[in-house]
């Protein structure tokens, strides 16, 4: 007899799930007339890492299309998606040189906005291919179709400011009655029932360089998240999740052990006690992730002191001054004068290296 296929944990993307919550506000349709307030609390605090069942998100637009009564509602939401929604990952994507290295960006850290390798990139003559690879099953629900292809199209227009941009689109799932929408988000030729889902584009919009790329800013954002996947490799799951969290909602103020709680959707009474079973508590983790937060920002020289004040959420630049000493014992200036001397010493300087031996010369 054969075993029962297990319920895959699919991965609840909260950023399509804000793009939901603007795209409604934007019919004049109040979310919360829908969905519960911890709901759209956890939503709009970008905790991207929770996945609660992916039967949530299908519930959450299916009660969306029955308010709207659009059956394209999936597909529009996804064209609605703003680098806003994306978080850390949007600063990252507006700042790379090509659509490409976007995408690329995307695979390394989309982790830090409940993305795992849900699309992969395949060269093919002039086109570039962008195929959705869905590991949760054979295919993906039409649903996840249409929200992610039509969420990568306005993504690349975005970041290109074209938009004219015109891609061929391929789903899996049948030929729906009406496809002018699909026309509309695409522009290029649309076909369903096809073997796999993807977008494909001339290779020239994928490597066309971008007018907001920006290295400087692509490898600051880059290096701090960067840092942040590799703090949270070592941390138990609960932990993670509520680091991610804290990180997300350091410049928004969303740090507060409520919010917390709902990010996580759970009680403040079950986060404090799950956090008691690994010996630390809510106070020590959100102290933890600022400091830490705080040491990458100053090891950026350009970054001023009230700058990364305003990015931990600190209203006064006097107030981060005093939490910082608190933590580490020295103030912000201590420590970057220590991180610049560090710097130096592994420097050499041109007057201690030892000139070469010139072969030519004839040295004895």
């Amino acid at each position: 007899m054969a075993k029962p296929l297990k319920k895959a944990r699919v991965l609840f993307l909260e950023p399509y799930a804000r793009s939901l919550l603007d795209y409604l506000l934007g019919l004049g349709l109040d979310p919360s007339s829908l969905y519960s307030a911890e709901r759209i609390t956890s939503i709009k605090s970008m905790s991207a890492h929770v996945a609660p069942p992916f039967e949530e998100w299908l519930t959450m637009i299916a009660r969306a299309i029955d308010a709207t009564r659009d059956r394209d509602l999936a597909l529009k939401v996804g064209d609605n998606l703003k680098p806003q929604h994306l978080g850390v990952l949007g600063f990252i994507v507006m700042s790379c040189d090509t659509v490409e290295e976007a995408e690329m960006q995307v695979q390394r850290y989309g982790r830090l906005a409940g993305e795992r390798d849900l699309y992969k990139l395949v060269h093919k003559g002039s086109k570039m291919e962008l195929h959705l690879t869905w590991r949760h099953g054979l295919t993906a629900p039409p649903i996840m179709e249409q929200l992610t292809l039509a969420a990568r199209m306005r993504a690349s227009r975005w970041i290109t400011q074209r938009s004219d941009l015109r891609w061929d689109a391929y789903f899996q799932m049948k030929r729906p009655a009406d496809v002018r929408s699909y026309t509309r988000v695409f522009g290029g030729k649309v076909h369903f029932g096809q073997p796999c889902t993807k977008l494909v584009a001339p290779l020239a919009d994928i490597q066309m360089p971008l007018p907001m790329a920006n290295r400087e800013t692509r490898d600051f954002v880059a290096r701090q998240a960067e840092a942040l996947l590799k703090e949270l490799g070592d941390q138990p799951e609960f932990v993670r999740q509520l680091s991610i969290v804290l990180g997300n909602g350091l410049s928004m103020g969303h740090v507060s052990l409520t919010h917390a709680a709902a990010s996580l959707q759970c009680s403040t009474r079950t986060l404090r006690r799950r956090l008691a079973d690994y010996g630390c508590s809510f106070q020590q983790i959100l102290d933890q992730v600022r400091r830490s937060t705080a040491e990458r920002y100053l090891r950026e020289p350009n970054a001023s002191l009230s700058d990364v004040a305003f990015m931990l959420g600190y209203s006064e630049q006097s107030t981060f001054q005093q939490a910082f000493k608190r933590w580490s014992g020295i103030t912000p200036g201590k420590f970057r004068a220590g991180v610049a001397v560090t710097k130096r010493k592994r420097t050499p300087r041109t007057a201690d290296r030892k000139p070469a031996v010139s072969v030519a010369s004839g040295a004895k």
